[in-house]
């Protein structure tokens, strides 16, 4: 009979881990998964709080430049 020891269980928990992982939304930017509670979704686009500021940043730029053009 096998007793589970530390290291099954914590193997356990990596396997629960990266399931658990695999179904949250992954970043357009860092392509990291959301785990923090609050995203942004835009423009079909889910970028997570790290990513936020650089995000936005971004579009920014790239409204300002096209604004230039006219």
């Amino acid at each position: 009979m096998h007793v589970p020891d530390n290291l099954d269980r914590y193997e356990l928990y990596e396997m629960e881990q990266e399931k658990r992982l695999a179904r949250l939304p992954k970043c357009d930017k860092c392509g990291e998964p959301i785990q923090q509670e609050r995203a942004i979704y835009y423009n079909d686009q889910w970028i997570c709080e790290d990513c936020e500021e650089d995000f936005w940043r971004e579009i920014r730029e790239d409204f300002l430049a096209y604004t230039d053009e006219d």
